[in-house]
């Protein structure tokens, strides 16, 4: 037979709202599902980084990717990536060049139409990778000479991907992907430059935010 905790204080007495934060041990190990994340709030952020020189000539390719499992239900994902595009000497090239973010559920892939569009512009249409929309996209390498073939010009892009519908459990993978046109573009250091020589590293930074 249960035992029924009366009084002033007992258990029969405890109504909704009268367990305030100062009622719980800091110890309490509360399960996260218990708890509700304000809109907006951060809930958690994974990155990948690279830092070894990459060459991509007239091709397209995934730079960077990093998998996210989602924590709360219809999250949002914040995408960031930091690119150091290596300089040269070579005074003018007419080179193109585009960098896309992309996601999928269902594992990684090599094929960028495999990946939704995060972001980006249509209009970029010059060059672009099959299936997603560039954040980044020129027509030309950035005029270098002399000592230009030691630097890297960095890019930096972010995204804000809103309405989405996955559930708690949910591997999601982000990727930022890479197209040349008419010659290659280096990643990391300069064109002429060892990795271990100068550079910079490149990152993807995601965050899952409460929806």
């Amino acid at each position: 037979m249960a035992t029924l905790i009366s009084g002033s204080t007992g258990v029969n007495k405890i109504t909704d709202g009268t367990i305030t934060n100062a009622d719980i041990a800091s110890s309490a190990a509360i399960a996260g599902t218990k708890l509700v994340m304000p809109t907006g709030s951060v809930i958690q952020v994974v990155q990948a980084e690279f830092e070894t020189k990459v060459t991509l000539s007239s091709a397209t390719s995934k730079l960077l990717e990093k998998s996210i499992t989602m924590k709360g239900a219809n999250s949002s994902l914040l995408i960031r990536a930091s690119v150091p595009i290596g300089m040269n000497d070579d005074a003018n090239q007419d080179v193109d060049l585009a960098l896309h973010f992309g996601y999928k559920t269902g594992g990684a892939n090599g094929t960028s139409s495999n990946y939704s569009p995060a972001g980006g512009r249509s209009e970029f249409s010059r060059v672009k990778a099959s299936g997603l929309d560039p954040w980044f996209s020129t027509d030309t390498k950035r005029h270098g000479e002399g000592y230009d073939k030691y630097w890297v010009e960095t890019k930096t892009g972010e995204y804000l991907k809103t309405g989405l519908s996955y559930a708690v459990g949910t591997a999601v993978h982000v990727a930022l992907w890479a197209k040349t046109v008419n010659g290659a573009y280096t990643f990391i250091c300069g064109e002429t430059t060892a990795d271990t020589d100068t550079g910079e590293v490149m990152t993807l930074t995601v965050m899952e935010i409460a929806g």
